[in-house]
């Protein structure tokens, strides 16, 4: 009996050694499993920093596109906005139906100079259409028709009964004055 009781106790010893080495290789195991677990979330991790960085990069690209988008059709409104003021021909609208504009050389002046105290007028016309300005000088007391006929006189095209001239700023077509009522003054 004490002979089995001696072996029964080496085999438990060696029971124990083989259990305690199978808890070691599975700790061992488990602690190898979640290093390779927190090493793929770091990557998971990393790509979808990455997708994000992406994405930020084009929403923002996007932004500055409609940003300059933006600030090219504001420059264009105030360029068109100038051109009727001024009564240039329109950036790039070609429109031949449009009548020939009569701008001044030289607005009035604050000073409260009435046109009557001109004998002369200077003219800068621009036709709708483009092209460089034709300039003339006038009497101030000189007839819209009178400009017309400078005018059909430059452009074989132009016919003096068909003539209408306009100002874009303020809008008005005008018919039969004289310069000096228009407000057309020397320079």
């Amino acid at each position: 009996m004490a002979e089995k009781r001696a072996r029964r106790a080496v085999e438990d010893a060696k029971e124990q050694k083989a259990s305690e080495a199978l808890r070691r290789k599975a700790g061992k195991d488990m602690n190898k499993i979640k290093e390779e677990l927190k090493l793929k979330q770091a990557q998971q991790e990393a790509e979808q920093k990455k997708r994000d960085k992406i994405e930020d990069a084009k929403a923002k690209a996007a932004i500055k596109a409609q940003i300059e988008a933006d600030k090219k059709a504001r420059n264009e409104r105030i360029a068109r906005e100038k051109a009727i003021r001024d009564g240039l021909p329109i950036p790039g609208e070609s429109s031949a139906s449009t009548p020939p504009t009569v701008a001044p050389s030289q607005a009035p002046t604050s000073s409260g100079v009435a046109g009557k105290d001109y004998s002369e007028t200077r003219l800068q016309i621009r036709m709708s259409t483009g092209g460089q300005p034709y300039t003339t000088t006038l009497s101030s007391d000189a007839s819209l028709r009178e400009v017309a006929e400078f005018l059909a006189a430059q452009v074989l095209t132009i016919d003096v009964e068909t003539v209408s001239l306009a100002q874009h700023f303020p809008r008005w077509v005008y018919i039969t004055l004289t310069l000096s009522a228009i407000g057309l003054y020397a320079s």
